[in-house]
């Protein structure tokens, strides 16, 4: 009775946060738009919070019923004089009686099966926070690449307006070129020299002197 005092318990919130997080980062995408994981992110929260709530809610009841059992009031009044007599703090009863279940009556096999639920909780609870902050680190680099993808379609938006298109060169090498340059005609433009074929495929010379194809947007 006297190892009550040493034996700190878990919170059921945090046992029943390790199992909705858990259950929510395995099932989450690794590619989605920001939006697709907000809405998953939302959806899996919403439903941890059902979990522990329920949860709580059958705890307490345990408990409570607990508490009227006989046996335990008289162990509980023997911990509290225990507790006076070392000048010590002594738990309240609801907390007393929530371990006194937890640890099958602060029995040894009890008090070492809770420690060791314990540590099990608390890995679950690390792994499951490294999930989310993955999927949190994906979310956002969905979201980035979404917005220099539109980025992207505005300003070549705004090229075609003005007449221009982008072109791609073998080498990766992207040029905002005008689209309106006549087939089979030779072009001195920033710069360097471009040709028009028969077919209106762009070409560049290189500094090799070779003509290389440009592939447009």
């Amino acid at each position: 009775m006297t190892n009550a005092r040493t034996f700190k318990a878990p919170r059921i919130t945090g046992f029943l946060s390790a199992l909705a997080l858990c259950a929510g980062v395995a099932g989450m995408p690794t590619k989605a738009l920001a939006q697709d994981y907000t809405a998953m992110i939302n959806q899996q929260m919403a439903q941890m919070n059902a979990m522990i709530a329920n949860g709580q809610q059958r705890v307490d009841g345990m408990v409570r019923q607990k508490m009227q059992d006989p046996r335990v009031q008289a162990g509980y009044r023997q911990y509290q004089a225990n507790m006076v007599r070392q000048g010590m703090q002594a738990q309240d009863y609801y907390t007393w009686t929530y371990n006194y279940i937890y640890t099958n009556g602060y029995s040894s096999a009890g008090m070492a099966q809770a420690r060791a639920n314990e540590n099990a909780n608390q890995a679950k609870v690390q792994s499951a926070w490294q999930g989310l902050r993955q999927a949190e680190d994906q979310r956002g680099q969905a979201q980035a690449t979404w917005q220099q993808h539109y980025s992207n379609n505005q300003n070549e938006a705004g090229n075609l307006l003005r007449g221009n298109s982008t072109y791609t060169a073998p080498n990766g090498a992207t040029q905002v070129l005008p689209h309106t340059w006549a087939a089979n005609t030779y072009q001195q433009y920033q710069g360097h020299q471009y040709y028009v074929d028969y077919s209106g495929q762009y070409h560049v010379l290189g500094t090799d002197g070779y003509w290389y194809p440009l592939a447009a947007r």
